[in-house]
């Protein structure tokens, strides 16, 4: 969309014209001097196959963008979440910032961002601001209502809340206490005084 496909193939194309065939001597040139490229891979001896070997640092050249390593379903993708939930943890907006811009950048998939800062809202920020899982929510609606690339700007918006909000985890904390118990003992009945006395468990029976 916005014309990546063209400009993924304006690059493809400098790259081509601007790099040599593998053993060749010329370097990769700018690729502002496409012109002068035709005539340097011209004068390059090609090998047995001329192969032309269109590596990272020619596709960074060509498109004068830097690649970020990214890789949404590896480790980059879950040592950079990580980052981020750990920068709003420890209230440092900056860095969480740096880390959001780094995912939206390498095309991460800005509902799953939006789904981590709800999560954060409730288990990291939890009853020390009960405003924040509000906010977030509203943040996750707002992404889905106008889309990237204006997206970043309310992901922006909940991240720096969250990295300013006070921080507990004491609900999150109760329920996991309260599940390991269920999970390592037999589970009580419910007493008497806090059974159903007001409606009848099968009014038809």
């Amino acid at each position: 969309s916005d014309g990546d496909a063209r400009k993924c193939l304006n690059a493809l194309e400098v790259g081509v014209l601007t790099t040599p065939p593998t053993g060749g001597t010329t370097s990769v040139l700018s690729p502002s001097s496409a012109r002068k490229a035709r005539d340097a891979t011209a004068r390059v001896p090609p090998t047995s196959d001329g192969a032309i070997h269109f590596t990272l640092r020619v596709a960074e050249e060509s498109i004068q963008t830097k690649a970020v390593v990214y890789d949404k379903k590896g480790d980059a993708h879950y040592d950079t979440i990580s980052a981020f939930i750990k920068s709003m943890r420890a209230s440092d907006q900056k860095g969480a910032i740096y880390w959001l811009a780094k995912m939206l950048h390498a095309g991460e998939d800005f509902r799953f961002i939006a789904r981590r800062i709800v999560i954060f809202a409730s288990e990291d920020v939890g009853l020390a601001d009960p405003e924040a899982l509000p906010l977030a929510i509203a943040a996750q609606q707002a992404v889905e209502f106008v889309g990237m690339p204006e997206a970043r700007i309310p992901l922006a918006h909940a991240t720096a809340y969250m990295c300013r909000a006070k921080k507990s985890r004491e609900a999150y904390e109760s329920l996991g206490a309260a599940t390991e118990e269920i999970e390592s003992e037999q589970t009580e009945r419910v007493p008497e005084h806090l059974k159903n006395k007001h409606f009848p468990v099968n009014p038809e029976g």
